[in-house]
């Protein structure tokens, strides 16, 4: 079963993180595989959806086993939310450039290969490719700030992703990602999820995405040292150059001490603090734990 998204610090029943700032949304994909009710298949629904999409700008064809976008769809051009979530999408035609004033778009559960064409869609803000594990080419419009891509057994995060300066969400969880490349570009990133990924440290460019502010590194295999640089596996500018006040380490070949031995720390504990004061005075509800570990090793 998949794990669920980061979560130490959120409400039990999926609500707001401490500080009232949202955690991670359920995606599609998510949501695709929970126990809802198949929805309603066929030509007909097709055309009925489509229909009244073209008065409301939102489409919803998750799960129509669909192998080509319809040719209808690309002509409406008022459509600003696209869900194709749960089909057989092999590839993306060229004629999804004409969809100018499209914003959200949901791919997830494909067997995409390339996403080139999403590239023109200049006002795209949010997109889900997760659960596409066949992807070769991934392009994408320099507009998105939200962008997930969990389970698409990616080994390398793609260039065109960390090239992205106007993200401020980046979902990776579920991936073979032992590095992560350079993020100087991704200046605008607020929140990082990387669980169940096999990183043994980040990068020291981490320190360039100044508004960070969360950071989900469940089940990987950071310990208290990196492998490739003679410094700790979580770069001392995370700690002192950002503005991250939530990280959650746990499942992770290091303690809690460990953790509070880091260098940097210290500034992160005092940012933290004034976050957990301005979440008393506003009823919120609190995490106590510290990075999601305990003083033993959290994981073998």
């Amino acid at each position: 079963p998949r794990k669920a998204p980061f979560d130490s610090t959120a409400k039990t029943d999926g609500g707001e993180l401490e500080g009232g700032e949202r955690g991670n949304a359920v995606s599609p994909t998510r949501a695709s595989m929970g126990n809802k009710p198949a929805p309603a298949r066929g030509k007909k629904v097709v055309q009925a959806k489509v229909e009244q999409a073209a008065k409301t700008g939102v489409l919803n064809l998750e799960a129509q086993q669909l192998r080509a976008v319809p040719d209808a769809v690309l002509a409406i051009d008022k459509l600003t939310v696209l869900d194709m979530t749960l089909n057989r999408l092999e590839e993306l035609p060229p004629g999804l450039s004409s969809l100018q004033r499209l914003k959200t778009l949901h791919l997830a559960r494909n067997v995409l290969r390339s996403t080139a064409p999403v590239a023109s869609l200049q006002r795209l803000h949010t997109l889900t490719l997760s659960g596409n594990t066949r992807l070769e080419a991934v392009e994408l419009p320099p507009s998105l700030t939200e962008l997930t891509m969990e389970s698409c057994e990616l080994t390398d995060v793609p260039l065109a992703v960390v090239q992205l300066s106007s993200l401020r969400v980046l979902t990776l969880n579920d991936n073979a990602l032992d590095a992560i490349p350079d993020m100087d570009q991704l200046v605008a990133l607020v929140e990082l999820y990387l669980d169940d990924c096999r990183l043994s440290e980040l990068p020291l460019s981490i320190s360039s995405c100044t508004r960070l502010k969360l950071v989900s590194l469940r089940r990987n295999r950071l310990g208290p040292r990196a492998v490739t640089r003679d410094d700790q596996s979580i770069p001392e500018g995370l700690f002192t150059a950002t503005a991250v006040d939530r990280i959650n380490l746990e499942g992770n070949p290091l303690s809690q001490a460990q953790a509070s031995d880091m260098a940097g720390v210290e500034a992160f504990l005092s940012r933290r603090l004034r976050t957990k004061e301005k979440g008393m005075q506003g009823g919120a509800i609190l995490d106590h734990s510290l990075f999601g570990l305990t003083d033993a090793h959290a994981a073998g």
